[in-house]
């Protein structure tokens, strides 16, 4: 009763999940990819404190030199302090943000590249979609998080201003500079320590995420059953094809000579495979070989003038990943396919 109940309780299969990757559809951590991209920030802000901070001083006290000065003049100095400003900080904080962002999403996601995000889906904008939306679990979990990271930086900051008040009781005998070397090194604590705290909510949240996507490509019994019979074969089908497979085996002259193509890396590995339309719904192992055991092969493919075509990566693939008898698998399809289809096959 419960194997036809829908309850989606079983794990995504390989399957459903190189198809949801193919779509777009991974894991992903935007509070990852801010904590290291503020993280980068920081530390590139702070690395070069005194030089940024000498800069921007300039470009502050650009408007009281420039006063007096005629317009042109006025006008080239400030395009040039402002290039200068631009070139200097602007430019490589923004090629860090942008090789940070794409760094984190590339180590939690791997590498995606899809244009079905991209392509209209009018689901979206249904309002009864919203709503559910609205009260997810996806949804409630986001507000619980955001209250967490609230409560962490107010803890934060009264840490560091607490502990900086003596500090500050002391500011009447303190002169301009005096004051400037404590406001920067309560700023620089704080956030510090703020950056800390988005750091470990970061990396907490790459956890939550991937299980989180695990969860929603979870499926039904159904659906798994329904998956390996699309992949495997109707039962009958795969009856007759080990059928095959086994009166193929008997033999081993007689398996190289019913061979529809080989597929070789030199003339060390050499795997032929057997394929009709009517009989195996995929291309079959019926022998293969290496080093010397190869030799005999391929004097036999050329006896029987089966096709043989070099193929050194894919030859080396099938033959370390299939044994005689077994058809190919999915991610196997698409490049035998080409080699035969340019065969005429």
């Amino acid at each position: 009763m419960s194997e036809d109940s829908g309850e989606k309780t079983e794990q995504p299969t390989e399957t459903k999940l190189r198809n949801a990757r193919e779509k777009g559809q991974v894991a992903q951590s935007k509070d990852a990819s801010t904590a290291v991209v503020v993280l980068l920030a920081f530390v590139y802000l702070w690395l070069g404190w005194e030089e940024h901070l000498e800069r921007f001083e300039k470009m502050m006290i650009l408007p009281a030199q420039v006063a007096l000065v005629p317009f042109d003049q006025a006008y080239d100095l400030a395009f040039k302090y402002a290039s200068e400003f631009w070139k200097a900080i602007m430019l490589p904080l923004i090629v860090i943000i942008v090789a940070g962002g794409a760094l984190i999403g590339f180590l939690v996601a791997g590498p995606v590249f899809s244009m079905h995000p991209l392509t209209p889906d009018f689901t979206k904008i249904s309002p009864a979609n919203g709503f559910k939306q609205l009260f997810s679990l996806k949804k409630l979990l986001e507000v619980f998080k955001g209250l967490i990271v609230f409560v962490l930086f107010c803890i934060v900051f009264s840490v560091v201003f607490l502990g900086a008040l003596p500090a500050f009781t002391t500011m009447q005998s303190c002169d301009l500079n005096c004051f400037s070397t404590l406001f920067g090194s309560m700023t620089l604590s704080l956030l510090a320590m703020l950056v800390l705290v988005l750091v470990v909510t970061g990396a907490l949240d790459i956890w939550i995420q991937k299980n989180m996507f695990v969860r929603s490509m979870r499926m039904t019994k159904d659906e798994v059953k329904r998956e390996y019979k699309q992949r495997e074969g109707d039962p009958m089908v795969k009856s007759q094809r080990n059928q095959l497979a086994k009166e193929m085996n008997e033999n081993a002259v007689v398996e190289i000579k019913l061979g529809t193509i080989a597929l070789a890396a030199g003339a060390q590995t050499v795997v032929v495979l057997y394929y009709k339309r009517d009989e195996t719904p995929l291309p079959i192992v019926i022998a293969k070989g290496a080093g010397p055991g190869a030799a005999e092969i391929f004097a036999e493919l050329r006896r029987h003038d089966v096709s043989i075509r070099d193929e050194p990566k894919l030859a080396r693939q099938l033959f370390s990943e299939l044994g005689i008898g077994q058809p190919l698998k999915d991610e196997h399809i698409k490049p035998v396919a080409a080699v035969m289809s340019s065969l005429g096959i």
